[in-house]
């Protein structure tokens, strides 16, 4: 991390990495949302895990977790993704 912020790694790797790490916060902050019970959250963790995004390994058996926790709360899109 210090050696990209310092610029001691620059270009396509720093890059890289800096995508990689932004999508680890997105990742983190949307799970916690989740959690704390946005159905908005629940969905889009559900598709992230159902395409593999943002840097989350593709996981059909998270996906659908997720989807059924909104569906759960009676939301019409985890609904649909659960089936």
């Amino acid at each position: 991390k210090d050696l990209v912020e310092n610029g001691v790694i620059d270009g396509e790797l720093a890059g890289h990495w800096k995508e990689s790490m932004d999508a680890k916060e997105k990742v983190e902050k949307t799970k916690k949302e989740a959690e704390e019970g946005d159905v908005e959250a629940m969905i889009r963790l559900g598709r992230w895990y159902g395409t593999g995004s943002y840097g989350l390994l593709e996981n059909v058996e998270e996906a659908y977790k997720w989807a059924k926790k909104a569906a759960d709360l009676k939301d019409a899109i985890g609904m649909a993704m659960a089936g």
